[in-house]
């Protein structure tokens, strides 16, 4: 019978295990989702937006 106790522990390592890895990627996808729901700040070689100014240059 120990093989088969065995086997049950082992079934449910597993089962323990996919049930970790899929709250982490369920964690990541709605990292993810925040993440591209938020303006992201201008990347260093991006272009930029021409100032406007009300003031004159002369």
């Amino acid at each position: 019978m120990a093989s088969i106790d065995h086997a049950i522990a082992v079934a449910g390592a597993l089962v323990g295990g996919g049930v970790a890895l899929a709250g982490g990627a369920i964690g990541a996808a709605v990292g993810d989702g925040l993440a591209a729901a938020r303006p992201s700040p201008a990347s260093p070689g991006s272009p930029r937006p021409a100032a406007s100014s009300s003031r004159s240059c002369s």
